[in-house]
């Protein structure tokens, strides 16, 4: 008898474009596994590991240099990747405290609209057509963060104040709503 997929994952629309997922990790942690079962679970597409195995031991840096090694391995991922993937989507997430609660199709959704309004809005500031903002790309790179920035010490930069007004409600128990 072969396995049967349950009717509510028969029923996440499929993604319309490429999509990357990047995840920083060197070593196993529970939290990691839970973010690789929410990622299979919503029907994301497998995540590339970066890092894994590597041990960071700059005497000078933070974490032995791990947080700068999520940099080299992303640039080097995104560098070995050829001009046919210009256009896909690439997500570098936390691996170990994030867990995924919306499949691929809304997470493109989202992005879309926000990259969508952002060219509006900037070709209308500028003067500039629609398809000029487009073809520069501008608004193609979208930043989350949390409410504080990791390791959450003294000197840490508080992200809240940086958000903008609009986004005020990200940090709500209604997580369909943008």
């Amino acid at each position: 008898m072969s396995p049967q997929m349950s009717p509510m994952l028969s029923q996440i629309p499929a993604i319309s474009r490429p999509l990357h997922l990047l995840l920083p990790a060197t070593s196993p942690d529970p939290n990691f596994c839970k973010l690789l079962l929410t990622l299979a679970t919503l029907g994301y597409p497998s995540p590339v590991i970066l890092g894994w195995g590597i041990t960071y031991t700059a005497p000078d840096q933070l974490a032995g240099g791990s947080h700068l090694g999520k940099i080299t391995e992303t640039s080097q991922y995104l560098e070995a990747l050829g001009p046919e993937h210009d256009d896909d989507v690439v997500m570098l997430l936390d691996a170990y405290d994030i867990w995924f609660q919306l499949p691929p199709s809304v997470l493109l959704e989202r992005w879309e609209h926000m990259t969508s309004s952002a060219d509006l809005q900037l070709a209308q500031k500028l003067g500039l057509s629609l398809e000029e903002i487009k073809a520069s790309n501008a608004n193609r790179i979208v930043f989350a963060a949390g409410k504080r920035c990791a390791p959450n010490e003294m000197q840490s930069s508080r992200v809240t104040p940086f958000l903008c007004h609009k986004r005020a409600r990200i940090y709500t128990v209604r997580t369909q709503i943008l």
